[in-house]
């Protein structure tokens, strides 16, 4: 009995620099399984990524918040200065 042939036999798979126990495996796979590997792999990338960019934006925003801090804990000289001036002025 002839073997069906699968989509991925059009592609010389014993040339590609990979590991020989993955070769076997694609051998094996159907294009369409091996597509949703290659869509759960990158949605998982994309997943990670997307995490350190949101992490990297709530650490931009607890920075402007310390920077905010900073210049409030600064204006209270600057309030007490003003009203000195107010009072010599009135």
């Amino acid at each position: 009995m002839k073997r069906k042939k699968k989509a991925t036999d059009r592609y010389d798979i014993d040339n590609i620099p990979i590991r020989n126990e993955v070769k076997e495996r694609i051998k094996k796979e159907t294009l369409a399984e091996m597509e949703a590997i290659v869509l759960i792999h990158t949605l998982g990338r994309m997943q990670g990524l997307q995490d350190e960019v949101i992490q990297q934006m709530i650490d931009e925003v607890l920075d402007k918040i310390e920077e905010i801090k900073d210049c409030i804990k600064g204006a209270d000289g600057l309030e007490q200065r003003i009203a000195a001036l107010e009072e010599k002025v009135a």
